[in-house]
């Protein structure tokens, strides 16, 4: 089937959009130039902003040259782009003015009325505001429908947050609570290891009279036995008494520390450690009364009573031996009575020798008796008073440094658990103040996302304010639209309405072949067909449908 070329029409049009075309890509490409060369006066000013004047006067010239040529290249690229668009405008309105008369070239024949193109613009407008409306209220559905479901998800989610920290800041309350309560115990239970409550519990001692009583019986004791001493012994045999004392307790001192492998120094004389270990046990003796000072009546611990014991033991065997002197004494007395009526006797009968002689075997006599009777007593109570006062001392000295230890020990168990209990509630408090900082956090945190929801709210209603101006916006073009189309259509109807007869078609036809001379004719009709071949090889992708349209459009 032989294809025949396009017509002139399809030609002229194809060539008119090439040419559009090309101008749009003219218009683009001094377009890009324009942007280009703004983006570099922008770079070109921050480079001379950032240039101090002192420093780079040179380069601040230059760079003013460079700003002076492209603001000369960007005026040149704006005059080309105002050109172009004229050109565009120009040829653009052409083509549609073309388009018309062709549009109403082809619609000759097939006028409307206006009655009818009303209606059916009336329809299709009713049509698309329906559609229109429809797609709107779906799109604000839609998006309503989302922020309300990410709204909700949102405030479940807060809520459970909310509940959670609820429940956690009720848990660190009563933690708080349970902390609180176990520092009241502890601050009731530090106050009885206070040097204040020591000072009480001694000045209720005193109040008492214990303490006073155990220091006058003391005190009397040690009277009683310095004056049994002082009668028992002179200074002279308490010094050598006290001297071999010194001498056995210092060698049983030196052979302890011969044994242990230890030395003799210089000032290891004999009673030397006897006085240090003396000096020590009144330390410890003073000691002992500060600590009794510091002891409730009711709470005196077990050594301190057997001292009592041993002291009031003490007591009564220096009572008896009192006594016991004291009818030693009456007896000497009443001896002396009795010598001294039987020498008053026996002078009278016998002579003055014999009553010397007499005298001095009577005094031999009590001499032989005292001797017999009392130095084994005074022996014997010196002995006893000896070992009696080494063993108490010895006793005392143990019970003390035992006192002294279980003192000690108790009151550094004291200190150590006053210690601890301060360390436990400082580390106690010290977790009262992590945790009321995790609420504080907490609560922040949660402050801080409610207020990022707040703002997430603003910014949504504030998008679907702007999404509804802007649907007014275009709601209005629209129908300005609407009626731009009703317009042309009406006019293009009107010039239906004006060709709509084929015998003036006719007429214009043949009034044209006839005017017309046949050399322009055959020309036209030469160049015709050439055209047609040109469009034939151009268009060789065109199917049957447009070959056939083609001509019959020809015919």
């Amino acid at each position: 089937m032989q294809h025949h070329p396009p017509p002139l029409g399809h030609l002229r049009r194809d060539i008119d959009i090439k040419h559009l075309v090309e101008l749009l890509c003219d218009r683009m490409y001094w377009y890009m130039q324009r942007d280009k060369q703004d983006k570099n006066l922008k770079k070109m000013h921050t480079e001379l902003e950032r240039c101090r004047a002192p420093e780079s006067s040179n380069h601040s010239e230059v760079l003013k040259l460079q700003i002076d040529q492209w603001k000369r290249e960007k005026a040149k690229s704006c005059e080309r782009l105002g050109g172009t668009d004229g050109k565009l405008i120009t040829h653009l309105v052409a083509f549609i003015n073309r388009q018309n008369e062709e549009l109403l070239k082809t619609t000759h024949g097939n006028a409307l009325r206006s009655e009818d193109v009303d209606a059916r613009l009336n329809a299709l407008q009713k049509a698309l505001d329906e559609k229109f409306s429809a797609c709107l209220e779906e799109a604000f559905t839609q998006i309503v429908n989302d922020n309300q479901l990410q709204l909700r998800k949102e405030t479940e989610g807060l809520k459970i947050g909310l509940e959670q920290e609820r429940q956690k800041s009720a848990r660190l309350q009563m933690h708080i609570e349970e902390l609180e309560q176990r520092l009241g115990s502890w601050d009731k239970r530090l106050p009885n290891f206070t040097e204040e409550t020591m000072e009480d519990e001694s000045a209720r001692l005193r109040s008492n009279g214990r303490l006073t009583e155990l220091e006058r019986k003391l005190n009397q004791l040690s009277k009683k036995m310095d004056d049994l001493a002082s009668n028992m012994m002179t200074s002279q045999a308490l010094s050598r008494e006290l001297g071999r004392f010194d001498t056995i307790v210092s060698a049983f001192e030196n052979s302890k520390g011969v044994e242990d492998g230890g030395q003799r120094t210089e000032d290891d004389d004999p009673g030397m450690k006897t006085r240090q270990r003396l000096e020590t046990v009144t330390d410890e003796m003073h000691i002992m009364k500060l600590s009794l000072q510091c002891e409730s009546v009711d709470g005196a611990p077990q050594s301190i009573a057997g001292l009592h014991k041993r002291l009031d033991s003490c007591m009564e065997i220096v009572h008896t031996n009192s006594k016991e002197q004291m009818s030693t004494s009456e007896a000497v007395k009443a001896i002396e009575d009795a010598l001294k009526l039987k020498l008053s006797a026996q002078t009278d009968d016998d002579g003055q020798h014999a009553q010397a002689k007499l005298a001095s075997r009577h005094k031999a006599e009590i001499e032989e008796i005292f001797d017999q009777k009392f130095q084994p007593l005074s022996a014997s109570l010196g002995d006893m008073l000896k070992g009696m006062m080494q063993e108490k001392l010895t006793k005392v000295a143990h019970d003390l440094g035992s006192f002294v230890d279980k003192e000690r020990i108790a009151r550094e168990s004291a200190a150590a658990k006053a210690d601890q209990s301060l360390a436990e509630v400082s580390a106690l408090r010290r977790g009262i103040d992590g945790l009321r900082n995790s609420i504080s956090t907490s609560v922040d945190k949660l402050d801080q996302k409610i207020g990022e929801q707040r703002k997430l709210g603003t910014s949504w209603n504030e998008r679907l304010s702007s999404l509804d101006s802007g649907l007014q916006r275009i709601s209005k073009e629209a129908e300005t639209n609407f009626q731009k189309l009703e317009l042309q259509l009406q006019t293009v109807s009107a010039w239906q309405g004006n060709f709509t007869t084929k015998d003036l078609y006719q007429d214009i036809i043949k009034d044209i072949t006839n005017n017309l001379p046949p050399g322009p004719l055959q020309k036209i009709s030469s160049l015709t067909t050439r055209l047609e071949t040109i469009e034939a090889h151009l268009n060789n992708s065109n199917g049957d449908g447009v070959s056939k349209r083609r001509k019959a459009a020809h015919k």
